[in-house]
């Protein structure tokens, strides 16, 4: 006869907890994270400071006729380029014509009264010696020469400026450039000082920008100790971009720096010429510039995001020769289309993470850095 036993049913969880920990065995210990790295080498650069910038023309000119009239004639197209004493507007020239040919009416009779007066005080010495005429009557014909020839001068004055006054009921442009819109239509009346349109220059323009205080100081140091690249012309070099492009491909050069820091903004002005002969740029325009602060020497360049913030300190994770990754505190200096410039904290050799700092949760981590792509 079989005997059965039967185990206290409060004794089956440990048992079955005991198989399974045997089956199980202990967990396996988790493998270095994988990390992309950047072994630092200063390399040369040229430091830039980059501007928020407004572009204007070289010249620009708010038309207004000289004399009044009515506008015959308008011909040009809004928007056309124009040459300097082009024709833009015509005004009626019937009087200023017949107040032109008065004068030289009237020139034409001071000169004959000259030519008259001339010759009467040329026989004065002649009518003196054979006591045909009294000094008082010399007297005379001396005075009405001086007279005649006043009278001369008074008329040509007077020919000229009916001749000038002429010549402005053409209204002609002052400079090469390009024309605006008619502010007038043909038969309207104007005077002087009526709006009739702006032209602006196109080549070269110029770029206006604010430098703050601290950076005037180091740009007026950079050119008084010539620490600063010039390009072939020993020129300060200047670089700009337009909104809708990436990189700074219009090349100018610094025209000067304001003599002055303007109180109220604590800034210092400067002015720098970019050639225009695609037109790109237009006279209202908003750009970035950036200018050189020193000559180029070597630098530390990371990409950006391998830089982390930590209490408002920056930072960024190295590998050491122990494979693991280490807080560094690095000085920033500015972002560049070929990186951040690193100012203190890393020198050449130094193995900076670049890509897996998602994976890395404190300082002294495990990692198997990588070499970044070529």
């Amino acid at each position: 006869m079989k005997h059965l036993y039967f185990l206290p049913i409060a004794l089956l969880p440990t048992l079955v907890t005991s198989c399974k920990k045997k089956e199980l065995g202990a967990p396996p210990s988790m493998p270095p994270a994988g990390v992309t790295v950047q072994v630092v080498a200063a390399r040369p650069f040229l430091e830039w400071e980059e501007l928020s910038a407004r572009i204007v023309a070289t010249d620009r000119v708010e038309l207004t006729p000289q004399v009044s009239g009515i506008v015959v004639s308008i011909p040009f197209q809004a928007g056309q380029l124009v040459k300097k004493n082009d024709v833009l507007f015509e005004i009626d020239a019937a009087t200023y014509q017949a107040k032109n040919e008065m004068s030289a009416a009237q020139l034409a009779r001071a000169e004959a009264a000259l030519a008259q007066a001339t010759s009467e005080a040329g026989r004065v010495p002649t009518l003196l010696a054979a006591q045909a005429m009294t000094s008082e009557e010399a007297e005379m014909r001396q005075s009405n020469l001086l007279q005649a020839r006043a009278q001369l001068a008074a008329a040509q004055a007077e020919h000229q400026l009916t001749g000038i006054d002429l010549q402005r009921t053409k209204v002609r442009s002052p400079i090469d450039g390009r024309i605006s819109r008619a502010l007038v239509t043909v038969g309207n009346q104007v005077s002087s000082g009526t709006p009739l349109t702006s032209i602006v220059s196109i080549d070269p323009m110029h770029a206006y920008a604010e430098l703050d205080e601290s950076t005037a100081v180091r740009a007026r140091q950079a050119l008084l100790t010539k620490k600063v690249k010039l390009d072939e012309m020993q020129r300060v070099p200047v670089e700009l971009r337009i909104a809708d492009e990436a990189n700074f491909s219009h090349k100018g050069w610094l025209e000067s720096l304001d003599n002055r820091i303007m109180p109220g903004t604590g800034t210092l002005a400067l002015r720098a010429s970019f050639a225009n002969g695609d037109e790109a740029l237009m006279d209202g325009m908003f750009a970035k510039i950036r200018i050189p602060l020193d000559a180029e020497k070597p630098t530390v360049l990371i990409p950006d995001t391998a830089c982390k913030t930590d209490q408002g300190k920056k930072f960024v994770y190295v590998v050491d020769e122990k494979s693991t990754a280490q807080y560094r505190p690095v000085v920033l200096g500015p972002i560049t289309p070929e990186g951040r410039v690193i100012r203190e904290g890393l020198k050449d050799g130094d193995k900076v993470i670049i890509n897996g700092l998602a994976k890395i949760f404190m300082p002294g981590m495990p990692v198997n850095p990588q070499p970044e792509a070529p």
